[in-house]
């Protein structure tokens, strides 16, 4: 009854009162194989991965299937606490060990596409649906992966449709389909999706940060501020979570607690993109270029680095004075998209007043028409 009581309040996404009622259980004699799971899922929730590690790093349960799958869960909390070679060692291990496995192949995948490998990913999860064709988690992964994917929207939908046909009352195949539809701008399908979430879990905390994410959206940023407000009371370590209420708070230019929370998902998360080009706009808005170069850093020495982390950096360089090492930035961000309006048109406007500028007005006469 009380591991029954813990998994319940683990769907409701109460993590805090899950991990009382699966101690409980575990207290009681409840089998280990069932329950340590569960109690590692709970703390992975509220962002405890040390402690995961500390507590089941070498636990063996009663077979090694069970065994695997735990070790999938401690290795996604030593990934998340900044161990990505002992993780994928530890994530290897069991994928040895229990080959056939959905956590283990669904926590491979996972470490696949964090590190920026999209197609393996969903070569794992395509070998999981050919095992499994009614596994709506790999299903829903998918979907996750294919939606960071290049002309891959389409895909991603249908994937996450698919899981909801497996298991219709499930939460995250549908928030997946309202963060695409957000981020194409598709604001009547998110609007549509949304009022299903909220229909099948009101008062799931995953239900209010999209509420606050379609607020946002719709420019209603006060409203987005107190909805953000009662997530983050929920899911304080959340990533994405401090990250949509870090870029509401810029819109309502309050640039100390958009700072303070954009620095905290980064904190969470050192490799997010997002955290860190978001810490720079907010430092650029600040009047602050040397941070906003710091905390690009990493990102432009990269050879992965993007246009748009390009851009914001010769902006800071711009603002610190430095123009040669903003021209240099200009010119590499040129190359990555050489026909992008918006970026080439940053780059027409950084060149006036340098030499000429005809050829930055010709440039600027040729994207307008």
């Amino acid at each position: 009854a009380r591991y029954l009581l813990g998994r319940q309040a683990q769907k409701r996404g109460d993590g805090a009162a899950a991990l009382i009622e699966l101690q409980r259980a575990l207290d009681l004699k409840h089998p280990d194989s069932i329950v340590v799971p569960a109690i590692a899922k709970s703390l992975l929730a509220q962002g405890k991965f040390k402690q995961i590690v500390d507590e089941f790093g070498k636990t063996e349960l009663s077979d090694k299937v069970t065994t695997a799958e735990l070790q999938g869960l401690v290795a996604q909390a030593m990934h998340l606490d900044g161990d990505h070679q002992g993780a994928i060692a530890l994530i290897n291990k069991a994928a040895v060990a229990a080959p056939a496995s959905e956590p283990v192949l669904l926590t491979k995948a996972s470490f696949e596409a964090q590190a920026g490998r999209a197609e393996q990913a969903v070569t794992v999860l395509d070998s999981l649906i050919a095992q499994k064709p009614d596994s709506h988690l790999a299903w829903t992964m998918k979907g996750n992966v294919l939606g960071v994917m290049p002309d891959k929207r389409a895909a991603a939908m249908d994937a996450f449709r698919k899981a909801l046909d497996l298991k219709p009352a499930e939460i995250a195949p549908r928030t997946g389909l309202i963060a695409l539809s957000l981020q194409a701008g598709d604001l009547a399908t998110a609007t549509k999706e949304l009022a299903a979430l909220q229909n099948q879990a009101p008062k799931h905390p995953n239900t209010l940060f999209y509420e606050a994410s379609l607020a946002y959206a719709n420019g209603k940023y006060t409203e987005a501020q107190s909805l953000y407000q009662a997530v983050l009371r929920v899911m304080p370590l959340q990533p994405a979570v401090l990250l949509g209420a870090a870029e509401n708070e810029l819109k309502l230019n309050a640039m100390a607690q958009a700072e303070t929370l954009a620095a905290k998902a980064l904190n969470q998360s050192p490799d997010n993109l997002r955290a860190r080009q978001l810490l720079a706009q907010i430092y650029l808005r600040m009047g602050q270029p040397t941070k906003a170069i710091a905390s690009l850093a990493s990102l432009v020495d990269s050879p992965r680095a993007t246009p748009e982390s390009l851009a914001f950096a010769a902006q800071a360089q711009l603002m610190n004075g430095n123009v040669s090492a903003a021209d240099q930035l200009y010119s590499r961000m040129a190359k990555l998209k050489p026909t992008d309006p918006a970026l080439r048109t940053l780059l027409a406007t950084a060149s006036l007043g340098k030499s000429s500028n005809e050829q930055a007005f010709e440039t600027l006469q040729s994207f307008s028409a």
